[in-house]
């Protein structure tokens, strides 16, 4: 039980992430489109590239160390590294696509506010929205989903999952 909850918590995380991702990319292409550049931006030339920054961001999970998965028990530092490597991901699915490509369509405004504000919401989410979720399901502090349970581990892996 605790290995599904705990497998569990970094599936959600990683799709409440990814979503968030997508829906502030398709956000801002709308309203690029209504506030700057009319009809001359077309969203069905992202249609492509808002596949892209998810596909990276799996890549990214599955390459990355089986401990380091969980965001519940590292230090704040090792945190911000993960968030740096998860940035730089994106950053060069984003722009390797489009040097490869040499797709003129995109608007490099868009793709500058979306890397800066992606930037932000993947740092929010793994500094604050990991621990902001788990206390949410599983409760601190005498929440409603505080629940009792016996954990039998090593002392250092309980140590490592002290958050959970």
């Amino acid at each position: 039980m605790i290995s599904q909850r705990y497998h569990g918590l970094i599936r959600l995380h990683f799709l409440l992430k990814q979503a968030g991702n997508v829906a502030l990319f398709w956000a801002l292409v709308w309203f690029l489109r209504l506030t700057y550049y009319g009809s001359d931006l077309m969203p069905v030339n992202y249609l492509w590239l808002s596949f892209l920054v998810p596909a990276a961001a799996f890549v990214e999970l599955w390459s990355r160390d089986e401990r380091l998965r969980s965001l519940g028990g590292l230090s704040r530092g090792a945190v911000r590294s993960i968030t740096q490597r998860e940035i730089l991901f994106a950053l060069v699915a984003i722009f390797g696509a489009i040097v490869m490509s040499k797709d003129d369509r995109l608007s490099r405004l868009f793709l500058g506010m979306y890397f800066v504000s992606s930037s932000a919401w993947i740092s929010w989410m793994n500094l604050v929205g990991y621990r902001r979720m788990h206390r949410m399901l599983y409760g601190r502090r005498g929440g409603a989903g505080l629940a009792n349970t016996v954990v039998l581990a090593p002392p250092r892996e309980i140590e490592r999952d002290g958050a959970l």
